[in-house]
């Protein structure tokens, strides 16, 4: 996931031709995820505007989950959506993002 306005960004191994289930967020933090799972996920959603790597310049309108529980080799993660913080809802929506691209689906697969 790219935001050109920002510097932010997430990539993962597979987008690079690497078979490994890791990826790299930098949005307000840097996160590496080294094999991630969405183990809890809210049913309430937002919108977000997502743009890619894999396609320069097109963004596509993705509703996200407002709350989701990450497990990692590093531990488990808990990211929420806050009504008045941008940099959050980034990086909430930016790690299922690119946990979609490991699991083989791209931000076309859950355009709204």
């Amino acid at each position: 996931m790219l935001d050109k306005n920002n510097g932010s960004f997430g990539a993962s191994a597979n987008q690079f031709g690497v078979d490994e289930s890791v990826c790299i967020i930098r949005v307000g933090r840097e996160l590496v995820l080294v094999n991630p799972e969405i183990i809890e996920a809210s049913e309430e959603t937002f919108p977000y505007h997502e743009g890619c790597l894999s396609y320069p310049n097109t963004y596509v309108k993705v509703n996200r989950h407002k709350k989701i529980v990450v497990k990692s080799d590093a531990g488990i993660e808990e990211f929420i959506y806050r009504d008045f913080d941008s940099i959050s809802n980034m990086e909430l929506a930016c790690v299922q993002h690119e946990i979609d691209h490991l699991n083989g689906l791209t931000m076309f697969d859950r355009k709204k």
